[in-house]
């Protein structure tokens, strides 16, 4: 988790100096984050791979002015089950509210949400909770949570979460998607879960979701923190030489 906490305090600078600055020297993140000088180094590396930060030898660390921006359709669930696989896709909507985290067991994921959209700890978040079913099959539970202070008031009502790409939405007000971090575990679903997907206690994927945007003021920030449980599901990585 050192590792975790020295990654988020680097991207949180990043955020809060803007593309283009000195960042702390990996000894002063170590301290910082109570973790070796090794272990900053490696997020550091990191980082530098995704296009975060670049690292000139002999010289401080700088985030990047070089940010790579890619359409929020390259990251989109419906453009990819529809364009791109042919599925037919049905969305529905199971909750759209703006509210604190739910501290339970099952769903400590909000806590995580929460932390990484940087927010106090009286701040409540927009949630978007949606249920995707393709080919007639509900596969898969999106939640959604995001920064209430990157949109304006009327946001929930102003949108059909249903039919509506959120990514594209997310554009549309001045979030440039940067690059994503996904984490998949197995896992066994809820009963509220097993209900919406229409299966029993059988093994699920569960995927944690960050996604990095350039906002308006070039300033990085975590557009949309992503809960998923997928039914069913299976992925396919191919290598090429």
């Amino acid at each position: 988790m050192t590792w975790d906490r020295a990654r988020e305090l680097i991207i949180d600078d990043i955020s809060k100096l803007g593309i283009g600055s000195e960042l702390d020297s990996d000894a002063r993140f170590a301290k910082r984050a109570g973790c070796s000088v090794p272990t900053v180094k490696r997020a550091m590396a990191d980082l530098a791979r995704r296009g975060f930060v670049i690292r000139r030898r002999g010289r401080r660390t700088i985030s990047s002015d070089r940010t790579t921006v890619v359409s929020g359709t390259d990251f989109s669930f419906s453009h990819s089950a529809k364009d791109t696989h042919g599925h037919a896709l049905i969305t529905q909507l199971i909750e759209k509210s703006c509210r604190l985290p739910n501290l339970t067991p099952a769903t400590e994921f909000e806590t995580r949400a929460h932390d990484r959209l940087g927010l106090r700890r009286n701040q409540p978040f927009f949630v978007i909770t949606r249920r995707r079913i393709l080919d007639g099959s509900p596969r898969v539970i999106h939640r959604s949570y995001l920064n209430p202070t990157h949109y304006p008031a009327s946001f929930l009502a102003s949108h059909d979460f249903e039919s509506e790409s959120l990514l594209e939405i997310l554009e549309a007000y001045g979030l440039r998607v940067h690059s994503r971090e996904t984490r998949i575990r197995a896992g066994l679903p809820t009963d509220t879960e097993c209900e919406l997907l229409g299966i029993e206690k059988e093994p699920v994927l569960n995927v944690e979701q960050s996604s990095y945007a350039v906002s308006a003021t070039d300033q990085l920030v975590t557009a949309e923190y992503l809960h998923a449980t997928y039914s069913r599901w299976e992925y396919i990585v191919s290598d090429r030489r």
